[in-house]
């Protein structure tokens, strides 16, 4: 049914405002949309399949009111129709009264999903058929030749899903059953804990010792070397286990080097010094490229010797340290260049220059080199990986061997073929593609929300009906490309019942820094005497943390508002006192606004614009406040007072922490939410992929490096999407914004040629 009654009018679905759909749909939740027939509540649908239609909670129901319903739907589109026909003269021109549908924006109707279509005729390859075999684990011809291959240094280029974990164990027990290297002998390198854990269970349980076998992550082996050197001054005692330990140490300097503790982003500062270490980036050979780099720089500098100082090391010393060790002790390098005969490293994309130089160094005289790896799914940059190590493999080990592994055993074959199609953009790569081993039915779907609230509605409401007919909430992940596009996802789930985890660090979205000082504006105009707030606002006034004790005497004092007193500060130059003048009487005067109203003028007062500019961290490439600020007037929309709002805001904040304390104690039987970095090497039979639009994926700072002339942050966004198109195993859907930060938003370069017209 199309027609309902809602705030007591006739709605008819086709007429109604495609922008307010979002709107019906939570009213209906509430039981506020009325059958025209019966008068019981409707459900709105709102699902990536079905065209938005409005139903009972019973099928007998919905079948007793539809035939009456669907005759005043009749009726309603004929009486569209004759109105839509209606000539007026215009000027001395003939036309239609309204509007022709053709000319209506795509914004203004309902779009349905669309299936990817060019996807070529399924087909074996026949390499993939022939079976081979060591120590019970079957491969196919190319995995069989990865493993058996001998002579020089081999590169295995293993594509998404293609068996890699199965193959460079397999080489590591072929090369101890077949060519007598022993287990101290071979070293065997992966990037994360839980891999390197698995390849000794599975190594394990064919026979083989790993007592004494070199199995870990490139920290983990470099660090035992460390300790062997010198225990006491690598004693884990010294070691800075967590950010918030860097972060405290990193306040601690910004306070002597002036920098607004309130405002400045530690967790990028943090994220980026790693980045100049394992790109072995010394302080002093640092040349910024803008005030924040500057200042980020300082920081690193003063880190360091602060580390110094108290004998403490980080992570990433871990690795500089055993480089400069074995580079100063020629002798202790060459008793590992003669214990060392065999080298397995997986995921040799994600190789940093530090890593590089430290197996350069210690196997430079072995031939026994294997590394497996994607340059296709190359993704972190930002931590100093460099997909350049792979793709010049032959020009850093001479007479280097390429294998391919292409067929992909994980999805299906429309999935790799439109994960073909979109990682063909890029140029710096190997020529390759994979080839599934099985097809389904299924194909990846594009759907069309109207921004984000829409997204996250749809995408629940198609999780409900899929758990609903047999599904498990395990088999589900929602990939996103920051952290920030979570945030109505993660709040339309807390309105179900279905169980899910959020794999993030650091804050949820409402105690992001900015957010936090929007929220407190917003409380001042409900309540001039919340001290919370005030103390919020004091870096947004660029006023101290003793301004407050000041302000409330005075306030007791001169009988005054926690807020009027900040004007009578002596701590306050005359310009800042004018300032916060005018902010008062601007949250006065936006008491009674809606939420966004009062959001939108807020955000161009004065002094909030002031603190953006000079305080708000709009340097910061991945996540700007300003773009924050955009976010939040998303979800505003859906409120009518600004005290429901902060309560929303509130309600959301403490959920969240109630996730993150609960994460590891919550059942393996959940939905997935986590970023496409997080997704690397996870599978999921359904994977839903939000805001694949210009600036949503790929990020906004990629589209800017573009238009200067850098296309290496493009390709790297392409190579993120391609590893999070593979996640899936049988359903895909993507997501295309019709809206994105209330803006129209295009379709991601990165897909937009394979969405059907």
């Amino acid at each position: 049914m199309k027609l309902a009654q809602y705030q007591h009018q006739t709605i008819y679905l086709p007429e109604f405002p495609r922008q307010r759909y979002e709107e019906l749909y939570q009213a209906s939740i509430r039981g506020e949309i009325l059958c025209c027939e019966c008068q019981k509540p409707l459900f709105m649908t709102l699902s990536i399949h079905d065209l938005p239609h409005f139903i009972h909670s019973t099928i007998e129901q919905t079948t007793l009111c539809r035939h009456v319903v669907e005759l005043k739907e009749r009726n309603r589109k004929k009486q569209s129709e004759d109105e839509m026909n209606n000539i007026r003269e215009v000027n001395g021109f003939r036309m239609p009264a309204k509007r022709a549908i053709s000319e209506t924006n795509d914004e203004e109707v309902f779009l349905e999903s669309k299936q990817y279509h060019s996807i070529p005729p399924f087909s074996k390859k026949s390499s993939s058929k022939e079976a081979f075999s060591i120590s019970n684990l079957t491969l196919d011809a190319n995995q069989w030749e990865a493993v058996t291959y001998i002579g020089s240094p081999l590169l295995v280029l293993a594509g998404a899903g293609s068996g890699k974990t199965r193959v460079i164990t397999s080489r590591a027990i072929h090369m101890m059953s077949t060519y007598g290297i022993r287990p101290h002998e071979m070293m065997l390198v992966t990037f994360t804990s839980k891999a390197a854990q698995e390849m000794k269970e599975r190594i394990k349980s064919f026979g083989y010792s790993i007592a004494d076998m070199e199995i870990g992550t490139f920290h983990s082996i470099f660090y035992k070397m460390l300790l062997r050197f010198d225990r006491q001054l690598w004693d884990s005692s010294r070691l800075i286990k967590f950010d918030f330990q860097k972060e405290n140490m990193l306040k601690q300097l910004a306070r002597q080097l002036d920098i607004e503790e309130k405002s400045f982003a530690f967790d990028q500062a943090i994220q980026q010094i790693g980045l100049w270490k394992n790109s072995f980036i010394y302080p002093s050979d640092i040349k910024p490229s803008d005030t924040w780099e500057e200042q980020v720089a300082a920081l690193y500098e003063g880190y360091e010797n602060s580390k110094k100082q108290q004998n403490l090391f980080d992570f990433d010393d871990m690795l500089i340290g055993c480089y400069e060790m074995l580079l100063e002790h020629p002798i202790l390098l060459k008793q590992y260049q003669s214990r060392y005969k065999c080298l397995l490293v997986d995921e040799f994309q994600d190789i940093n220059k530090i890593q590089f130089l430290i197996i350069k160094l210690l196997f430079q005289d072995t031939s026994n080199i294997t590394v497996v790896g994607d340059d296709d799914q190359s993704i972190y940059a930002f931590r100093g990986s460099n997909p350049d190590y792979l793709l010049q493999f032959q020009s850093h080990f001479s007479n280097a061997k390429i294998l391919h592994l292409s067929e992909n055993y994980r999805s299906t074959h429309s999935i790799v073929s439109l994960a073909n199609e979109t990682i063909k953009g890029n140029n710096n790569r190997f020529a390759k593609s994979m080839n599934a081993q099985h097809h389904s039915g299924q194909v990846p779907i594009f759907f069309f929300p109207y921004d984000e609230e829409e997204e996250a509605t749809m995408i629940v409401s198609d999780i409900k009906e899929k758990i609903k007919n047999g599904a498990k909430p395990e088999q589900f992940a929602v990939l996103y490309r920051t952290n920030t596009a979570s945030r109505a996802i993660f709040e339309r789930l807390i309105q179900t019942s279905l169980p899910f985890t959020i794999d993030q660090d650091g804050e949820s979205f409402y105690d992001r820094p900015i957010i936090r000082k929007m929220i407190s504006l917003l409380m001042l105009t409900q309540d001039e005497d919340h001290q919370g707030a005030i103390k919020e606002l004091l870096p947004v006034l660029f006023l101290k943390q003793q301004a407050l004790q000041e302000a409330k005497m005075n306030s007791v004092l001169q009988n005054l508002t926690f807020l009027e007193a900040l004007t009578t500060i002596n701590s306050a130059a005359p310009f800042q006192i004018k300032k916060i003048e005018k902010l008062i009487k601007l949250i006065r005067t936006i008491k009674e606004l809606p939420p966004l109203e009062a959001i939108e003028r807020l955000e161009e007062s004065p002094a909030f614009m002031d603190y953006l500019k000079k305080r708000g961290n709009e340097a910061n490439k991945i996540e700007r406040p300003s773009d924050d600020i955009r976010d939040l007037k998303v979800v505003s929309k859906n409120f009518k007072s600004q005290r429901e709002f902060v309560e929303h805001a509130f309600h959301i904040s403490a959920k969240f922490k109630e996730y993150r304390s609960q994460k590891n104690k919550q059942s393996t039987s959940s939905i997935s939410l986590l970023t496409a970095h997080r997704s690397k090497g996870l599978e999921y039979d359904y994977v839903y992929l939000l805001g694949t639009v210009d600036g949503g994926f790929p990020h906004d700072y990629a589209l800017e490096a573009l238009k200067n002339g850098d296309s290496t942050q493009i390709e790297e966004e392409r190579r993120l999407l391609y590893v999070a198109i593979t996640r899936a195993r049988n359903s895909l859907y993507l997501s295309i914004l019709q809206r994105r930060r209330n803006k129209k938003a295009n379709p991601s370069r990165l897909i937009k040629r394979l969405i059907p017209r």
